[in-house]
């Protein structure tokens, strides 16, 4: 069992704030030998998943139960956005080796904190060529 704790159970962050928390194992098989807590992005919705790691804390694990802290800072972007056809989600995410089994908790990255909503989808629409008039 994996837990993911942020500090103070602040999930919306800012441009370079500390995005900082506690990562609890319990129960760990030995063949678990470690662990690496991530501070990734991906997207979901229509379309293929993207997914990108911005910084990784690799962690050799002794013991079955443990915990330990972890911190990042947080990028400047992208921001985390939803919208009708894909949405971009920030997450800390924990990914156990040699099995490769991952936890995910979600958070947020914005200029104000909370997440960005596109209210309009583009659909069908055809683009307008855009004319130069000198």
């Amino acid at each position: 069992m994996i837990t993911i704790s942020f500090d103070d159970s602040t999930t919306h962050f800012r441009p370079g704030e500390t995005v900082s928390g506690t990562v609890s194992w319990s129960g760990l098989g030995s063949e678990t030998d470690r662990l690496d807590i991530r501070l990734l992005w991906y997207t979901e919705g229509k379309g293929d998943q993207d997914v990108e790691v911005v910084n990784s804390l690799p962690l050799t694990v002794t013991q079955p139960d443990g915990s330990t802290g972890f911190e990042f800072t947080a990028p400047t972007r992208p921001f985390s956005f939803s919208g009708k056809l894909i949405s971009l989600i920030w997450a800390i995410e924990v990914v156990l080796f040699p099995g490769r089994e991952g936890f995910r908790e979600p958070m947020t990255l914005s200029m104000d904190g909370s997440e960005v909503k596109l209210e309009k989808s583009f659909e069908g629409e055809a683009l307008k060529p855009s004319v130069r008039v000198s």
